[in-house]
């Protein structure tokens, strides 16, 4: 489902060939490289604060 600030089918056609493109096997992306960008865009859009968004939380002493 797109949203209004996703990326369009015409600038992810200019995008996606400059996006490098996967080497090796492994397990597959939980995200596509598309949702990916997307979800970096609205970061930068919003100005989402990752130091609010995930409160430190303190260590307990470990007995050191």
């Amino acid at each position: 489902m797109a949203r209004r600030h996703d990326l369009t089918d015409a600038e992810w056609a200019a995008l996606e060939p400059l996006l490098p493109v996967r080497r090796r096997p492994g397990r597959p992306s939980t995200w596509t490289k598309r949702q990916l960008l997307d979800g970096i865009r609205w970061r930068t859009r919003v100005g989402a604060d990752t130091g609010r968004a995930y409160p430190r939380v303190k260590r307990k002493n470990r007995g050191r």
